[in-house]
């Protein structure tokens, strides 16, 4: 089963790039993060891509971030291991395939 790490802002592409393939189910995994944490990383953290952000701006995302309803929803805080575990049993449910298009959207309020 193949893999994807994207964020929020390729969520469209990818929605594209499916489209032109084979029907494929898609499921999807968002790690959240609360926006404590997130400052807390931008503080550690000795170079930004985005220049553009500030303690204030990256807090506001982190409580504002488009998580969909449809997806996975686990702690960035949580273990590799316990995110591998909580994964392989939602997998092992069988979940419906998401919606790529309403997913895509919510990405883009």
């Amino acid at each position: 089963m193949p893999v994807l790490d994207i964020d929020n802002r390729e969520r469209a592409s990818l929605v594209d790039a499916l489209a032109r393939v084979r029907p494929v189910p898609l499921r999807v995994v968002e790690l959240s993060v609360s926006p404590e944490v997130a400052v807390d990383r931008f503080r550690g953290s000795p170079t930004h891509q985005a220049t553009d952000l500030n303690e204030q701006l990256v807090s506001e995302r982190a409580r504002t971030f488009p998580y969909s309803d449809q997806a996975l929803q686990l702690s960035r805080t949580d273990s590799p291991e316990e995110l591998a575990e909580r994964v392989t049993h939602r997998l092992s449910e069988r979940p419906l395939s998401v919606d790529a298009n309403r997913w895509a959207e919510t990405g883009n309020p």
